[in-house]
C-alpha cells in the first residue's frame, strides 16, 4: 500500500517441538518474536523463556542468518570494534572489512577518546535457539534476578560536508543557560550486551561462544576452569568471546545540563520527565524509552527516543517550540504531587499535596508519580523530593 511503512525485522527465538498437545495436535515448533531492543535482553545467552507452560533456556545463537557471517578468518566469527566517548555515549564504529576504528576524538562532542572507550568483538545477533528445561541451577538463578549490564549509544547521521542532521535548541531560565537540548531524526542507535551484571571482572565484555555451532560455551574463571560441565564444548575449536549487539534508526532527543546532577537527581529527572511528555502528549508508556548516557554508572546526559514503530512524533516538538519544555516539566511536577502555586521562585514555592495525606501518602516515589514497570532497577535511587532534580 502506499505510504505504507513495514516494520523492521525482530528478534526471532525457536522453541522447539513438544510432541502431541494436549487436543492432539502435533507440535512442530514455534518462533517466539521480540523488538530488537528488548530481544537484545530477553533473548541473551542463558536467559530463559516462558512458553506456553513450559520453560525455556537460550542455548544457542543461529549464526547462519546474520548478516556478518561469511567473511570470518577461519573459525573466528567476524566481529567489528566500536569507541564509545565517554562524555555523550557517541559511537564510532568499524566494519565488517575494516573492524577496527581509529579516531583520536569525539565527531559529536570533541571529547578525547582513550583505551578506555573501546568495545571490541561485537557481534550482530538476530536469531537464537532454546531447549526446554525442568530446572536451573543457582548460579543460573542469580544471573536472571541480576540481569545484563545493557548499554545504548547513538551515532548522528552526517552529510558529505560532516554536518549532522540536528536541531539544538538552548535551555534557559531568567537569563541563565541551565543546558541544551539536541534532536535528531532517525539517528541510529546501538544496544550493546556487556555481560552479566553479576561479572566478577567488569572490564571483560561479552560472553563466550562456539564459533563454529553458535552455542554458548560456559564462561570460565580467572584459572581458565569451566564454571560448570553442563554446556560442554560442542566442537573442538576454542571458544571466541563475543559481545552480541543490536542496532536500529528511532528519532532521538538528548538532554544536557550545564551543572552536574548526582546519580539521584539524574534519575528522578530522567523519570519525571518522561511521565511529564506521556502525559502532556497523551502517549503509551512503552512509545517513549529513556535512558542514560554515557552509562547507567556514569549519568551525564538523558536520551530519549521514540521506541514506537515510525515513530510517535513528539520529540521534534520539545525541541522547536519553546513553550513545549515548560509545559512538560509543569506536568512533570503535578505528576510528582505538587501543586504549583502562581509565582514560583524556589524549590521551597512548591506545595506537597501528600504531607497531609492521613492514609498512604506517597514518600519518595509511588507507582502514581515516578515507579514504574520500565525502570524497575532505579526504584531505591527515585526520590521526588530530590530538590536538585
Amino acid at each position: 500500500l502506499p505510504g505504507y511503512n513495514f516494520p523492521r525485522l525482530p528478534l526471532m527465538a525457536w522453541i522447539p517441538a513438544r510432541g502431541t498437545r494436549a487436543g492432539g495436535e502435533r507440535d512442530s515448533g514455534s518462533m517466539v518474536s521480540r523488538p530488537r531492543f528488548l530481544g537484545i535482553s530477553e533473548f541473551g545467552p542463558r536467559s530463559l523463556i516462558y512458553h506456553d507452560g513450559r520453560m525455556y533456556q537460550v542455548k544457542k545463537a543461529k549464526l547462519g542468518s546474520g548478516s556478518m557471517i561469511g567473511s570470518g578468518d577461519g573459525n573466528r566469527l567476524p566481529t567489528i570494534h566500536a569507541l564509545v566517548c565517554p562524555a555523550c555515549g557517541h559511537g564510532h564504529f568499524g566494519t565488517v572489512d575494516d573492524p577496527e576504528v581509529v579516531v583520536p576524538r569525539c565527531e559529536n562532542c570533541g571529547a578525547e577518546l582513550t583505551g578506555n572507550a573501546r568495545i571490541a568483538d561485537l557481534f550482530k545477533i538476530e536469531t537464537v535457539e532454546t531447549e526446554a528445561v525442568e530446572r536451573i541451577s543457582v548460579n543460573d538463578e542469580e544471573r536472571q534476578r541480576q540481569g545484563y549490564d545493557i548499554q545504548t549509544m547513538f551515532r548522528l547521521d552526517r552529510d558529505e560536508s560532516g554536518n549532522a542532521d540536528v536541531t539544538r535548541s538552548i535551555i534557559s531560565l531568567d537569563g541563565e543557560t541551565i543546558g541544551d537540548l539536541v534532536y535528531s531524526p532517525a539517528a541510529l542507535l546501538w544496544r550493546i550486551n556487556r555481560g552479566w551484571k553479576r561479572r566478577k571482572n567488569k572490564n571483560i565484555l561479552g560472553f563466550y561462544i562456539d564459533p563454529i555451532s553458535g552455542w554458548w560455551r560456559a564462561e570460565e574463571d580467572e584459572e581458565g576452569k569451566s564454571e560448570g560441565d553442563e554446556e560442554s564444548a560442542r566442537t573442538k575449536v576454542p571458544p571466541q568471546r563475543i559481545v552480541p549487539f543490536v542496532e536500529d534508526y528511532r528519532n532521538i532527543l538528548i538532554l544536557t545540563l550545564a551543572g552536574t546532577p548526582s546519580k539521584e537527581a539524574m534519575a528522578t529527572l530522567q523519570a519525571s520527565l518522561k511521565r511529564g511528555i506521556e502525559q502532556t502528549y497523551q502517549i503509551e508508556e512503552s512509545e517513549l524509552a529513556v535512558e542514560p548516557l554515557p552509562l547507567e554508572s556514569d549519568r551525564r546526559r538523558i536520551l530519549f527516543y521514540e521506541a514506537a514503530e515510525g515513530g510517535a512524533g513528539v520529540l521534534t516538538r520539545l525541541a522547536q517550540d519553546r513553550n513545549e519544555l515548560a509545559a512538560v516539566a509543569r506536568m512533570a511536577l503535578q505528576i510528582m504531587h505538587y501543586r504549583i502555586p502562581e509565582r514560583l521562585d524556589a524549590v521551597e514555592d512548591l506545595i506537597d499535596e501528600q504531607e497531609d495525606k492521613k492514609r498512604d501518602p506517597c514518600v519518595a516515589a509511588c507507582y502514581q508519580c515516578l515507579l514504574s514497570y520500565y525502570n524497575q532497577p532505579e526504584h531505591l535511587i527515585l526520590d521526588r523530593r530530590n530538590a536538585e532534580a
